[in-house]
Formats: C-alpha cells, structure tokens, sequence
C-alpha cells in the first residue's frame, strides 16, 4: 500500500508540473538551494481611504486599520474594520500618523504619537484607547513626551514600556494601562523605531540600528537598554544589524516565538550583514540577511539549511524587509519580501528545527498592492493593508494605496475572504482521476501476498519504484530540497528508505544517470553547496564549511575538493573572488 501511495504522489506531482504555468516551471527548474513554492492571494475589499504610515492589527477575526495619512501626505484621524466584506470607517481623536500601536490584555489597542502636521513633520503627545468590541475610542491620555515612529511594548505587571522618536529626543516612558503616563529613565542611544523585547522579570530590552535622523547607527546598534538593570553591549550586533529601517514602517512586533504562560520569552529578527550607506531598499538587496534570535537577554544567529536567498530567476533582485511574523501555531515565521515587478515573496522559517529549514514562497506580481509591512490573521494566513509601494522598490508618501490583500497560506479565513482560483479545483479534480487510476492499476497488477509463515518482505520490481531516469529524478528532488547530502552518514539505504524502494534501484538509478558511484554523487552535491557557502559566508571558516556541508572531516574535504575542481579550497577561493561575499 506504501508504493501505491508513493505512486499517487508522484503522479500527481508530474501532473501538477504539466498544469501549472511556464514562470512556475521555471522556478521548480531552479538550481537555489531554497526551495520555491507559489502561493495565491485573494484581492480583499478596497480602504475606504488611502494610507500608510498606518497600524495595521487583527482583532479577532477583525482586520483593522489604524490612523496613518493619505494622498498628498495628509494625517488622517480615522480608524478602519472590515467585517461582512466591508470596510467600516470609525472617527479617532488624534490623527496618529507614523504612531504606535500596542494590545492590552484588556483586549483595548493604546494609539499614542505620530506627526503634527502634513508630509511626516513634528511629533504630538496624544494618546487614546481603541475598544474592538465597540468600535469606539475613548480613555483619552497625555504622553511624557511628544512622538513619532516610536515602540511600545506590554510587561508582566500590565504597564507599557514606549520608546523611541523622529527628529525629536528618545527617552523611555511608562504607560499605567489605564491613563497615566510617566518618565522612566534616559535611554544611552537615541533611537527611532526600536525593537521593545519583553523579558523576565517585568523587564524589556531595548536596541536598534535607526537614530532619530535615518542615520544607520553603526557601533552603537551593538548597545542594548533596558527598564531594569544596566544597558549591556551585544558584540553579534555590530556584524548584524537588526532590520527596523522605516521603510516600510516597523509595526507592532510580530516575531515573538515564546510562551508567556511559562514566562518563555523569545524572538525572531531580520538583519543584515554590515552597513549600508543610507536605506536604499536596492542597495539593502546585495547584503546578506540572517535571522537573529534573542532569548532573554542571549543573541545568536538562527542556523539554517540554507542561506536568506538573495535574488530569483524569475525577478532578480528581493529586497527584504521588517520583522519576521511568527505563526506559533503552525511554528513558521515568514519574511516578507518585494522585487522590481512587485512580487511579493514570503520565506517560511520552520524555526522550532535545527537547522532550520526555508521555503521561499512567491506571488504573482501585484501591480497594485502598496506592500505594507503584512499582519497574520486569525487563520494563519497573512494581509497586506494599504501602502506606497508604486514601482520596482520605489515608494511615495504622497500616493498611497487603498487595496487590501489575502496571501493564502492554508484554507482558513474563510470569514475574510470567500474567493479563490478556480483553476485550484481544476488541478484537485485531476490529481484524484489521476490517483484512482494509478490505484486500480496497481491492484490488477499486485501478485499474492506471501504466505504468513515466510517472514522476507516482498522488493519492490523496478517498474513499481519506476525507470531509472524517474527515479533519478526523484532522488536528486530529495537531495536538493531536504539536503540529505549534510548528514556525515549518508548511506544508499537512507534515500531507499525515503522513496520507499531498496538501494540497490537507488544505486543503479544514479550510475544510469550520472555515470557516478552513490558516494561520487553525493560529494558532487556537498562540494556544489559548500562551493555556494563559500559565496554567501565568506566569513566562515572552511572547517565550517566542510562540515555544514556534510563531510566528517577536514582532510576528506580538502582532497575531494581538489578532485572535484582541479584546485585547492584557497586556489578556488582566489580565482573566484569576485563571486565571493
């Protein structure tokens, strides 16, 4: 029953790749060792208003839209919820442009700061509370300080802790969570848009690598403050700096990994290697990211099977950018991601392994989405709300865009959006005819079981795993996407046992092929991947290197790269030194 399975699957598969479109194939037929995934989005009911410079959250099941400005770069006092596939406007107070937005555990979103007057100048003090139940602002407060493109972040004990400003002098204040807020302490670097990391211990951390004037902060981004205690310097912060430029703006922190139930605080963030000259969403694609996790007070890089890719074949050049959205549900992040044909890219970091594996899932363009920083939605899926993306990695304050997009990850929120691709049902219809069909023929082929008293298994023939060149195919699908070429240990008998065929078809598969031996083959694969390693860390050493890429020793590394190349790891790494970093 196994290999009937195994059949349907494939089967499917190779139906799947006949339908989908050209683009689509081309991507399958990449070489990137980040395999790629196309995904649908749904166009969901247009903002009654354009906007950015908005906050974007979902309450409930509730997409809702908070403050912002609109065409002409004009704040906007104005709230949106969309419910019953319609957007419904309520009035705020405050105008809230480029403010901060925070959820109580009362359920209640405190909006407090934002610029003072039209094109993203001055900073207010105002402050109000949003109740989702009622669609109603009220609880009216005053901040300790005028702000804009600030962060806020709820503690243990319920107070909020809000820091950074634009143009304006940083400082870290405390909001009660009811009315009252009040100056808590100098920071030691001035900052806009920080990333606000809740600890133990009623305590936040507080780092970024934006000054109050755009500047990139350099050496001092390694500086950490905090609520409680002393500030500390994290020396991994001076090779990579956390990602919190404001394009788009940073939003309400969606990279938590923890539980707070169990007083469990941990985070993902984006960075980037090194400094860039300005915030040039071009020159930010040429570096390399990593994905930074923080533990309480400890920094580390996430390891994965594969580095952040930097470019496609099907768009060129990604440009990466805010925080990682945590779905702890599902234990995925997503990075999202924008290329010059405005197609969005999402990388799914399956973050609870080791190291962790990354799907580089990618739309169609969308020509007319505003590509704001995306919001997950009760169903696990994510929106896109208004923006100012307009063309390639240009943006503009003075135009933004009204349109709202679901990116379908899975099935859910249907309550959201009721529409899909009908081609969808098109490709299920097919891959069932084409699964019973593979079905009834294998039953009409199977030959008795053997009697119980003879305890061998049965091998599979060659015709029932496929030919060699099919299944070649699928081996070689198998090393490329899950890397079993990084495991040391590699044997025959380990891909068999994936395919649910026996090594010596696997053996035979890779000589018809290839012309090479199981361990000729498999060295191919752990040179190419060092060889890629190499480019995009050249800062690694080659004993790392060697032993990411799955040999067990140095000296086994050295001579099968000789033999693989014609040269040594340093020849190799001179001649190629324009491709490397």
């Amino acid at each position: 029953m196994k290999d009937v399975t195994h059949h349907i699957i494939y089967v499917a598969l190779s139906l799947l790749t006949l339908i989908l479109p050209a683009e689509a194939q081309a991507v399958a037929a990449n070489d990137s060792l980040c395999p790629m995934r196309k995904i649908d989005v749904v166009r969901l009911p247009d903002l009654n208003m354009a906007r950015t410079g908005h906050q974007v959250l979902c309450i409930g099941s509730e997409l809702t839209v908070l403050g912002g400005h609109t065409t002409g770069f004009v704040p906007t006092a104005t709230a949106e919820y969309l419910k019953d596939d319609k957007w419904h406007t309520v009035e705020m107070t405050y105008p809230h442009d480029d403010g901060m937005s925070v959820q109580l555990p009362s359920g209640k979103v405190l909006t407090a700061g934002g610029h003072s007057e039209s094109m993203g100048i001055g900073q207010t003090w105002g402050a109000e509370l949003y109740d989702p139940v009622t669609h109603t602002f009220g609880d009216y407060g005053c901040l300790s300080q005028k702000r804009t493109m600030a962060s806020g972040a709820v503690t243990d004990s319920g107070r909020v802790v809000i820091s950074g400003n634009w143009y304006g002098k940083d400082g870290i204040e405390l909001y009660d969570g009811k009315s009252s807020f009040t100056y808590a302490k100098p920071v030691t670097v001035q900052r806009s848009t920080p990333y606000i990391l809740r600890t133990a211990n009623d305590d936040v951390l507080i780092f970024g690598s934006q000054s109050p004037y755009g500047h990139t902060l350099r050496d001092s981004t390694a500086i950490v403050d905090r609520l409680r205690g002393e500030p500390f310097s994290v020396p991994l912060l001076k090779q990579w700096l956390p990602i919190n430029y404001i394009i788009p703006p940073v939003r309400p922190l969606t990279g938590f990994i923890g539980d707070e139930a169990r007083g469990e605080y941990a985070y993902l963030l984006l960075a980037i290697k090194g400094v860039c000259n300005g915030h040039s969403p071009s020159e930010h694609s040429t570096k390399q990211k990593a994905i930074l996790m923080v533990r309480d007070t400890v920094f580390s890089v996430l390891p994965t099977v594969c580095p952040i890719p930097k470019e496609t074949n099907i768009g060129g050049s990604i440009h990466w950018y805010g925080s990682p959205i945590a779905d702890r549900k599902a234990q995925k992040a997503y990075i999202a991601g924008i290329d010059h044909e405005k197609r969005l890219y999402l990388l799914c970091v399956e973050y609870t392994k080791r190291p962790a594996p990354l799907t580089l899932c990618y739309t169609d363009p969308l020509p007319l989405c505003g590509f704001d920083t995306p919001v997950l939605t009760a169903g696990g899926n994510l929106a896109i709300v208004g923006g100012n993306y307009k063309e390639g990695f240009h943006s503009t304050n003075y135009e933004p865009t009204a349109t709202a997009w679901l990116i379908r990850l899975n099935d859910a929120d249907e309550a959201i959006a009721t529409a899909t691709f009908p081609w969808i049902w098109v490709l299920i219809g097919l891959t069932i005819v084409a699964a019973t069909v593979v079905l009834v023929a294998n039953r009409h082929r199977r030959k008795p079981a053997a009697p119980e008293t003879e305890a061998a298994t049965p091998v599979p023939s060659r015709k029932e795993t496929g030919d060699e060149p099919a299944l070649f195919a699928r081996i070689h699908d198998l090393m490329v996407c899950r890397q079993l070429f990084r495991n040391p240990e590699l044997k025959p008998a380990d891909l068999a046992a994936a395919l649910s065929t026996n090594a010596r078809y696997v053996t035979d598969a890779i000589k018809a092929a290839r012309g090479q031996t199981f361990t000729q083959y498999v060295n191919d694969c752990r040179i190419a991947y060092a060889q890629q390693l190499f480019r995009l860390h050249p800062d690694k050493k080659i004993m790392e290197v060697a032993f990411d890429a799955g040999f067990s020793s140095e000296r086994s590394f050295f001579r099968i790269f000789k033999t693989a190349t014609g040269m040594t790891t340093q020849e190799w790494l001179q001649n190629h030194a324009d491709s490397v970093g």
